[in-house]
């Protein structure tokens, strides 16, 4: 047995929850391009790429027959949270994708099924790999991993503001891009976020961005938004 004490980070099956409601075509598209990122981000090789889709069964765009109801949206989101912990590997990370309409209606529901999300960090509308981006973000799987039971790895790292024991990460993001999303309520800074794969102009925006890390510099930051807002 190892006698020393280590600290790791290891992948694991990383699922991104859908949770029903009534999306528009504009809706379906933009979070599929969001799923497919999660799936395929750097060729699909990153730890935290999402590795399960979890939809429910009556979900509107597949029967047409929209749950209205606070219990049934509710009876969704719990069956995913159960199928997370006993089917799936790991405890890195988890992504959530709802509708603010749907966390509104439910009040403390989701954040209920984000409590007992076992996972170091839980991304609503967002990737779990943002959370990683975020140096003061503690990154790492859910405390309480052994040697002999490791899931996703012992410890974290980042945590740039040194928060002691730090127990999870909770990321947020737009349901929709901009501008649509104003009406609704959200700021986010462009219509397609640039990490997205089928961000067409990725590729300038990495070498912009590579270039002010390489010497930073405000008056870089122009040509590096342009190139992210073109996404």
């Amino acid at each position: 047995m190892l006698a020393k004490p280590i600290t790791s980070e290891l992948g694991g099956v990383s699922p991104i929850i859908i949770v029903p409601s009534d999306w528009t075509k504009r809706d379906l598209r933009y979070q599929a391009e969001h799923v497919v990122t999660q799936r395929l981000h750097d060729g699909g090789y990153n730890c935290i790429a999402g590795q399960v889709v979890v939809v429910s069964t009556d979900w509107p765009q597949k029967k047409r027959s929209s749950p209205n109801s606070d219990g049934h949206l509710r009876s969704p989101l719990n069956a995913a949270v159960a199928l997370a912990h006993d089917e799936f590997v790991g405890t890195l990370g988890a992504n959530l994708i709802v509708d603010p309409k749907v966390i509104r209606q439910l009040g403390t529901g989701v954040l209920d099924a984000i409590a007992r999300l076992r996972y170091g960090t839980i991304a609503i509308n967002a990737w779990t790999g943002l959370g990683f981006l975020t140096a003061t973000a503690s990154w790492g799987a859910l405390p309480g991993a052994t040697v002999d039971n490791v899931q996703s790895g012992i410890g974290t790292v980042h945590n740039a503001l040194l928060i002691d024991r730090p127990e999870r990460t909770i990321v947020r993001g737009p349901f929709r891009p901009f501008p649509r999303s104003f009406a609704h309520g959200e700021f986010p800074l462009f219509p397609k976020p640039p990490w997205f794969v089928q961000a067409r102009s990725a590729a300038t925006a990495g070498r912009r961005l590579a270039g002010f890390a390489a010497g930073p510099s405000w008056l870089k930051m122009p040509a590096i938004f342009l190139a992210a807002f073109r996404a």
